[in-house]
């Protein structure tokens, strides 16, 4: 049977539903039906180079000496490349801020404490120069 002719058949039932004299019933009865079968469907592979992401952090897999879900690699290099050119004495790009690289390098430091714990030393670093001088 086709995926066609199943999505006719699901239509049918819906429509029935409606004419149900319990309304309730009727949607109870629709929740219960299975969903048809994916003849045809296959599942599409994961290419290479390409990640997942869940609210800002890679999740999938990266071998077992990586954390489950880590900072993407853009944001770690553009986080690096703000604190050297400030410690460089170069200006900062647009409205960059401390505070914003200090947040940056907290969000790093959630999932990797060793280099989070590096930047945000670096930004302290910073901080205090720019305190001072």
């Amino acid at each position: 049977m086709g995926i066609r002719r199943l999505e006719h058949q699901r239509e049918e039932k819906y429509w029935e539903a409606w004419k149900a004299p319990d309304l309730v019933q009727a949607i109870l009865a629709l929740l219960d039906q299975p969903d048809p079968p994916q003849e045809d469907a296959a599942p599409s592979p994961e290419r290479a180079g390409s990640c997942q992401r869940v609210t800002g952090l890679v999740v999938n897999g990266a071998g077992e000496s990586a954390a489950p879900a880590r900072v993407p690699r853009d944001v770690i290099r553009r986080l690096k490349a703000a604190i050297f050119n400030r410690e460089k004495g170069r200006p900062a790009k647009g409205e960059e801020t401390l505070a914003q690289l200090k947040g940056m390098a907290a969000f790093v430091h959630m999932t990797d404490e060793k280099r989070g714990r590096a930047f945000l030393n670096r930004i302290a670093a910073l901080e205090a120069k720019a305190a001072s001088g």
